[in-house]
């Protein structure tokens, strides 16, 4: 009968738990993408942070949004029962050989969400090398040069001599 019991428990417990854990990440997700990029970086308009996020990427990039603990965790005993905060991380490309990595923190893994999202940091990484960026508009800057190199044209009048 314990086994029976148990194996119930495993069959029935485990998929509820897998449900529930993507339901609080999708509620995590789904904060840090209605976020107001402007609350990180007054330089940049009023806009959520999937919509900018979508606007900078290159035109066949795919975003990932992953749900992590800041780096936080270090694997030794004294994490033990601590509650670590909950980062959104949105990761695409910029240009096509360099993919920006944007963190956003949004509660904690105990709490759950906590008050307004907050900018934690950005970088990005080009051929196995990384470059912090501490502003969201300088990943716009990138975006808008590297969008603009790839078009010979912009920016001349139509009908303008070559």
């Amino acid at each position: 009968m314990k086994v029976f019991l148990l194996l119930w428990f495993v069959l029935c417990a485990s998929p509820v738990a897998s449900v529930a854990q993507e339901t609080f990440e999708a509620r995590l997700v789904e904060a840090a993408k209605g976020a107001q990029v402007k609350t990180f970086d007054p330089a940049l308009g009023p806009i959520t942070m999937d919509r900018w996020v979508s606007s900078v990427a290159t035109p066949r990039s795919s975003i990932y949004w992953e749900v992590n603990d800041c780096g936080e965790q270090t694997g030794s005993p004294a994490d033990r029962g601590r509650d670590f905060p909950a980062c959104v991380e949105a990761i695409f490309f910029v240009v096509p050989d360099t993919e920006a990595h944007v963190s956003i923190i949004v509660g904690t893994f105990h709490k759950g969400l906590t008050g307004k999202p907050q900018f934690l940091q950005a970088y990005l990484e080009r051929h196995g090398r990384y470059r912090e960026v501490r502003k969201l508009s300088e990943i716009a800057l990138i975006a808008k040069s590297a969008q603009q190199a790839a078009e010979p044209d912009a920016g001349k009048p139509s009908g303008a001599a070559q």
